[in-house]
């Protein structure tokens, strides 16, 4: 840090973070943090720094110094705008969070194909759930994915499920708002900020989650996106969020000047 004579440091999460507040301890070096999750909001030393992000407004609720700088949709995903005539998408990790689980369980009665695109430790466990509901010829688990795979799944996908229980963005829905994809899910995240509250239920409601599906899925061909798609232009570009960040980092230095 002293031999690059760094004046600013951006963190990202818990630990990250701990160790720019330990470079503080040596250095007048400005730590900026920004937090992606709710197990990084509670650590103390994160409310420390001298400005934090949070990439939605609930995460830095009570924290001073705090800006709220939302997630930015892919630069390189052109947006093409999905045809709605492939199956809906579920994308994130496979871990409990996610509530896939959930959403498996509420597919019993669509008839339309999901696929389930991530990986991780809860595979074999979901792929026994499928299995145990005689589910295998309507959803699928991919696990070899890559970012240019997802977006051509965004060209033909017929809307996205979002099962979370706790989100800090998440991306792939603004992701998926840029190519005109039809949302609904949980209200987790920045979801409650785009998508009406008609599309969106309490997480960890598995009952919920299924009434909200079968409600709502056939309403998705007919959905129009556009005003969203230029609300996430305008709002959630990589241009707005650098240049949020920059304003941060400049104040930071006037009030050294």
């Amino acid at each position: 840090v002293k031999q690059n004579d760094v004046d600013i440091l951006h963190c990202h999460g818990s630990k990250s973070s701990t160790v720019g507040s330990l470079l503080r301890l040596f250095d007048s070096i400005k730590i900026v943090s920004t937090v992606h999750g709710h197990k990084n909001a509670s650590n103390s030393v994160i409310k420390k720094s001298h400005a934090v992000i949070g990439v939605n407004k609930k995460l830095i609720n009570g924290i001073e110094n705090a800006v709220f700088i939302p997630n930015w949709f892919n630069p390189t995903h052109q947006g093409t705008p999905s045809s709605r005539s492939g199956p809906i998408l579920a994308i994130g990790r496979l871990e409990k969070v996610k509530g896939f689980d959930l959403l498996i369980r509420s597919w019993i009665n669509i008839d339309k194909p999901l696929e389930i695109i991530g990986s991780g430790q809860e595979e074999k466990s979901l792929s026994a759930l499928i299995k145990s509901h005689g589910l295998e010829k309507k959803i699928r688990i991919i696990t070899n994915y890559s970012y240019t795979s997802i977006e051509e799944k965004y060209k033909s996908a017929s809307g996205l499920i979002i099962s979370s229980l706790r989100e800090g963005g998440p991306r792939v829905v603004l992701e998926a708002i840029n190519h005109d994809i039809p949302i609904l899910g949980t209200k987790v995240g920045i979801l409650p900020q785009l998508i009406s509250k008609e599309f969106l239920v309490e997480p960890n409601n598995q009952e919920k989650l299924q009434i909200l599906i079968e409600e709502m899925l056939p309403l998705f061909p007919q959905m129009n996106m556009t005003a969203l798609k230029d609300q996430i232009h305008e709002n959630y570009s990589i241009e707005s969020a650098s240049q949020a960040t920059l304003n941060i980092y400049e104040s930071l230095l006037r009030a050294d000047s």
